[in-house]
């Protein structure tokens, strides 16, 4: 049953506005804010449990089990998110399991996002790591939060199929040797191997962030580097890693 707001001073509206601007009001509440039709069926696939929904006057009953489904004027509900232009749909659901946990490929592949600041290029790695088949996104300390709403807004709703895990470097490299994946890293060397050139099955490859590159923890694995040609001396974060994710396809 639909339950119609129309205070901007409601508490559960208070709390959801939160939830988009602030990561400490997710922490404490254990939830994430995100919207769309298309991201709520993938997080009701996904086994997701949504503790609310809301929808402004004029959209259709999304008829979906909720815990609570809301109803609330266009300039309220849209004074909800924190993004521009929100769909006519949003939703909270509990934040995702980050901690490091096992693989059921045989032979995972894996990116590594060392400390990549900018939302919009952590979720486009984690959109392009779903259609790729890659089998896990590990974020180091400093990468841009995996609940942002623009992260979410990026991912197109994948976030709830590609499992994403969070680290510090030591931890998340023992991870991968523990799993057996080989780690290669991204950067300009003479010794560095083309992509192309390198076998990238069964292996863990490190996106350096969007300007510094990879640090000084994963420099000294094999360097992998994507070959160009004309005067441009490097390519975005999140273009890089979508070339090596190709590379790296079944």
């Amino acid at each position: 049953m639909t339950e119609r707001i129309t205070s901007s001073a409601n508490p559960v509206l208070k709390l959801i506005r939160s939830l988009g601007r602030d990561a400490a009001a997710r922490r404490v509440s254990g939830l994430m804010l995100c919207e769309g039709r298309k991201a709520l069926d993938e997080a009701l696939a996904s086994g997701a449990e949504p503790a609310h929904v809301v929808i402004p006057d004029g959209c259709e009953d999304p008829s979906v089990r909720a815990a609570r489904v809301i109803q609330t004027p266009r300039k309220l509900f849209d004074g909800l998110s924190a993004l521009d232009a929100p769909q006519p749909l949003l939703f909270t659901v509990p934040l995702p399991d980050l901690s490091l946990r096992p693989l059921k490929a045989a032979r995972p592949k894996c990116v590594v996002l060392d400390r990549l600041q900018d939302p919009g290029n952590v979720g486009s790695v984690i959109r392009t790591a779903c259609a790729m088949g890659i089998d896990a996104v590990l974020l180091t300390p400093g990468c841009a939060d995996p609940s942002n709403p623009k992260t979410l807004r990026a991912s197109a709703g994948t976030v709830f199929r590609v499992p994403i895990m969070r680290g510090a470097e030591e931890d998340l490299l023992k991870y991968l040797n523990e799993t057996g994946l080989p780690v290669y890293t991204t950067g300009v060397s003479g010794q560095a191997v083309r992509l192309g050139d390198a076998n990238l099955e069964g292996r863990a490859v490190v996106i350096g962030n969007e300007g510094a590159g990879v640090s000084d923890f994963w420099r000294e694995f094999q360097m992998l580097t994507i070959p160009m040609t004309g005067r441009c001396e490097s390519l975005g974060a999140a273009v890089a890693a979508a070339l090596i994710m190709w590379e790296m396809r079944a």
